[in-house]
């Protein structure tokens, strides 16, 4: 065998595994990037109890899946058309806007989402920012959320369809240009604007409440 075979031979042989071990280093940093996603930091978090459990990350993929074992939300034939009948009856307001994700519907068929006795914040500024929310979601007491406003951040809308779909928070958020005076009036409640929200500044009364809210993609109706 001539010698340049030889090398031919060594360097596809040396190649080869170059190859192997780079394989391997992938899916070993694969791996480790999936367990740092799914574990929290490894570092003390201010003003967190050191008794609580630590929280669990979620992947993108896991926060647009429910939960396994999860009771299905969806309407059955007899409620759904019940609903339906009931929308164009006088009782019923209707506004425009809606959800603005499909995810946030709770009846795939119809793609409606339906909460009952939810409490209703109407903002007359676009939410920014979660932490807009949190003085809301204290006053909740387990009653579901709806969230009026002209609009929401990326960030925003993907935090509440997490918490949404992985059934931690009842909520839907939504986009309307519906006068905010005359909404809240609707649910009898008032308009806050961003400066009280970001000053965490939620009367409780300032929130409204509605017997049943249905959203869909472009409007929503209010059983009050």
């Amino acid at each position: 065998m001539e010698a340049w075979q030889i090398g031919l031979i060594v360097f596809a042989i040396v190649g080869a595994a170059a190859l192997v071990l780079a394989y391997r280093r992938d899916r070993t940093t694969a791996a480790r990037v999936k367990e740092a996603l799914r574990n929290p930091p490894d570092r003390q978090i201010p003003g967190l109890d050191p008794a609580t459990s630590a929280p669990h990350y979620l992947t993108d993929a896991e926060s647009r899946q429910s939960p396994a074992g999860a009771p299905s939300t969806d309407l059955n034939a007899e409620q759904r058309k019940a609903l339906h009948d009931r929308l164009d009856t006088t009782e019923v307001a209707r506004i425009p806007g809606g959800y603005p994700q499909r995810e946030f519907a709770t009846d795939s068929p119809t793609g409606w989402a339906v909460l009952d006795d939810p409490l209703v914040l109407v903002s007359s500024d676009e939410i920014t920012a979660m932490r807009e929310l949190l003085p809301v979601l204290a006053l909740l007491d387990e009653h579901p959320l709806v969230v009026v406003a002209p609009g929401f951040t990326a960030d925003v809308v993907d935090t509440l369809r997490a918490n949404k779909t992985r059934r931690a928070l009842s909520v839907c958020p939504v986009i309307t240009d519906h006068g905010p005076a005359a909404l809240a009036d609707l649910v009898d409640g008032r308009p806050l604007t961003a400066a009280d929200l970001q000053a965490g500044y939620v009367p409780r009364d300032a929130l409204g409440r509605a017997r049943r809210w249905i959203s869909d993609a472009k409007q929503s109706w209010i059983v009050v």
